[in-house]
């Protein structure tokens, strides 16, 4: 768009006026197309397709996005509605929701609803850090699934096509990791 090339998975809008709304922010434009001809200056190098059978459905996912003081009742009211599927968490910083929420999350799981762990910052990826309760490795050591580096947004459309093949938390997070 507008001479950028950027990468489906890392472009993000990043204001709503302008032309050039859409930015590579972590890594950067793959190149240029303008009136000589089109440059790429790197190549994309994590790439992949999930085809569909044409009477595929996608599940329900929603996303729930942490914040200072967020008890869980959002997640426990999803919970109680009919078909929730998957289920997206935008946490803060590496991914991490608090001690609260991360009883909800673990109500989802037990229920064997898969839980992507992504993150509210635009750039930077959830890894496993802490310990914790309602921080990356306890998320994981409960069945979650770590974004990597993609915002909840686009780690609710992953998670949507990849529950067409499984919903086993191990072979999901091969889909995020690709």
């Amino acid at each position: 768009m507008n001479g950028q090339i950027n990468a489906a998975r890392k472009a993000t809008k990043t204001n709503t006026i302008p032309l050039e709304i859409f930015k590579s922010l972590d890594f950067g434009m793959l190149g240029y197309a303008d009136l000589e001809k089109v440059r790429f200056y790197r190549a994309r190098l994590r790439s992949q397709t999930i085809p569909l059978d044409p009477e595929a459905k996608l599940g329900r996912v929603e996303i729930v996005m942490h914040y200072a003081g967020n008890d869980g009742f959002v997640i426990r009211g999803l919970l109680s509605g009919p078909g929730l599927d998957g289920l997206v968490i935008g946490g803060t910083g590496l991914g991490h929701v608090s001690q609260d929420a991360s009883e909800a999350v673990k109500e989802v799981r037990n229920r064997n609803i898969p839980v992507i762990v992504s993150t509210r910052s635009y750039t930077g990826r959830t890894i496993p850090m802490y310990a914790t309760q309602g921080c990356g490795i306890a998320l994981k050591e409960f069945g979650c699934v770590l974004a990597d580096n993609l915002i909840p947004w686009k780690a609710r459309i992953l998670l949507m096509l990849a529950m067409t093949k499984t919903k086993d938390p191990k072979e999901l997070q091969k889909y995020f990791d690709k």
